[in-house]
This record gives structure tokens, sequence and C-alpha cells, in this order.
């Protein structure tokens, strides 16, 4: 079935991508809340937004795991929802992040080290 048709697989990826941002966000808003809370020296606030903290980068870990699984999935030949554009335009994504990536870490690195310093 053409997924022009039916776009469960592109409505799941989706769905999951979008709760995967939400659970990072959470995550994000409890370590604030954290270290709001160890400033303020609350013990039992502290054991709280901890718990929270774990569950929501446990939460967001588990989307990613499946997310990379559905990209998995649509590279199989065999897939129900085989694509191979939607592989390539995964993987060019991929590549600018990782991309991106090493220009800030080489960036940062030659803002601390000289660039004849090991010759």
């Amino acid at each position: 079935m053409c997924q022009r048709e039916n776009s469960f697989y592109v409505d799941t990826v989706r769905d999951f991508r979008d709760r995967r941002y939400e659970f990072k966000n959470m995550h994000k808003q409890w370590k604030k809340k954290l270290s709001q809370a160890q400033e303020n020296k609350d013990p039992l606030e502290i054991k709280r937004c901890n718990a929270m903290v774990v569950l929501y980068d446990s939460l967001q870990l588990a989307h990613k795991c499946i997310l990379n699984s559905f990209y998995g999935y649509v590279m199989r030949r065999g897939a129900r929802w085989y694509s191979m554009e939607m592989v390539n335009i995964k993987i060019v994504m991929a590549w600018r992040s990782f991309d991106l990536l090493i220009t800030a870490l080489s960036i940062l690195l030659f803002k601390f080290i000289k660039p004849n310093q090991f010759v």
C-alpha cells in the first residue's frame, strides 16, 4: 500500500519524534528545578527532581531507540513501508549534523590549542 494513501508509518514516526521532543524539554525543565532544589538544599525536592530527571531522560532515550528502529525498518527491502527516499533524507540529515558537530569541535579545539603546539 502506498504511503500517500495510508500515512500510518509517517504519522507514527512524526508522533514519536514530537513526543521525544516533549520529553527532552521536560528533562531540561526538571534539571533546572533540580539545580534550584540543590541551591535551596531541600532533600525531598532534590529526590523528587532527581526521579523526574531520570524518568524523562529514560523516556526520551526509549523514544530515540524506537525512532532509530523505524528508520532501520524503512531500509529493509521487504518492509511494507520500504522507502529509499526516506532513508536518503535521514542519511543526509545525520551527515549534516555530524559535519556541524565536527566543525564546532574544531573551532573549540583551536581556541584552546595553538596550531603549531604539536609540531
